[in-house]
């Protein structure tokens, strides 16, 4: 790499009560003392619980650009993004929406803080962009175009089954031999159990399963994401469970895709090419998962350019990261990673 030249990976990923004998306190005192209002913008919850959403968590912004070191310049800027809040995806959502219906079948609830779900009814869509997510889109368009409201420029990049981009981590016919749900699953089945226990104690006949109980704790942020405002499922559960449920989440992509994935990091073999390729302004050469047709014509692939933008998932993300030897983790053997190390 060229002596002062500057990656600026700005990655959108985040990571990971007693009022009543059952239940719930801290997150639902939050809410009734109107902490955190006019810091977290039309949500009213605290950044602490949303940082603990882990892939689930909207864009947050980050500190801002410090000053660079003296003596030193930008060269080139490498931008790597996710998209904005979306609904579940629909395998997901089915899940979700299994689990509130248990709830719902309910004839009586012994604990006021289900008491909601006497008039709730799930209608979440799925997989599209939020209007919360939309919103933080256009932000660079505007100041970029001249504040303008609308871009003048729409792209739209290719996602159907079978379409060779780079940044897609199904390209590997191998790479889902090891999805992290075994991993993961090992933490459910120490975390989950006494939730679901306290959870069908107060709603008697759910027969709510540990999954069940996972899935109602996403719809912590889901709903709040959907609405726009608290979500009543968030006070179902405490802090500490929230900080076990990002370590759930943290193990599901840490062993699925990336550094404890065995094919975790080579998923993003041709990423890391392609910005080697443009850090030192030469042709790309790979024989991965890279679209060498679109890669060897300048015009779909230029050199030499200043600012460099690429868009992809939560998954793709975490391969990135251990390709590019980002936030390194390692595992002793026969562990599992420690819940407050990640």
């Amino acid at each position: 790499m060229a002596a002062g030249s500057l990656l600026f990976a700005c990655i959108l990923t985040w990571l990971s009560w007693t009022g009543r004998a059952w239940c719930m306190g801290p997150y639902r005192a939050l809410r009734d003392e109107g902490l955190g209002k006019g810091k977290t913008p039309h949500l009213d919850l605290p950044k602490s619980l949303m940082r603990r959403w882990g892939q689930y968590a909207p864009w947050i912004p980050a500190q801002a650009y410090k000053a660079l070191p003296e003596g030193c310049v930008v060269s080139q800027v490498n931008l790597l993004q996710r998209h904005g809040a979306r609904y579940p995806t629909e395998g997901s959502g089915k899940l979700y929406k299994a689990a509130v219906d248990k709830l719902i079948a309910v004839d009586k609830y012994k604990a006021e803080e289900l008491e909601f779900l006497n008039k709730f009814k799930y209608d979440m869509g799925t997989d599209d962009l939020l209007p919360f997510g939309a919103a933080h889109q256009p932000i660079g368009f505007y100041h970029a175009s001249g504040k303008k409201i609308q871009p003048s420029i729409n792209l739209v990049i290719p996602e159907a089954m079978g379409s060779n981009t780079t940044l897609d981590d199904d390209m590997c016919p191998n790479s889902k031999l090891n999805d992290g749900d075994e991993q993961s699953d090992q933490w459910l089945n120490i975390f989950v159990p006494k939730i679901t226990k306290r959870l069908n104690a107060a709603a008697p006949g759910a027969n709510l399963t540990d999954h069940d109980t996972v899935s109602l704790m996403s719809m912590c942020p889901f709903h709040t994401l959907v609405s726009e405002k608290p979500s009543p499922f968030c006070f179902l559960f405490s802090e500490d469970e929230f900080d076990d449920y990002q370590y759930y989440n943290d193990l599901n992509k840490f062993y699925g895709n990336g550094y404890g994935a065995p094919l975790g990091p080579v998923q993003a073999s041709a990423t890391s090419t392609e910005l080697l390729a443009r850090l030192t302004n030469t042709s790309v050469h790979d024989h991965t998962q890279t679209n060498r047709t679109l890669d060897r014509t300048p015009e779909t692939f230029p050199l030499g350019r200043p600012f460099y933008a690429d868009f992809t998932h939560d998954n793709e993300l975490n391969s990135i990261y251990a390709a590019l030897g980002l936030f390194p983790q390692t595992l002793l053997p026969g562990r599992v990673l420690d819940p407050r190390a990640i």
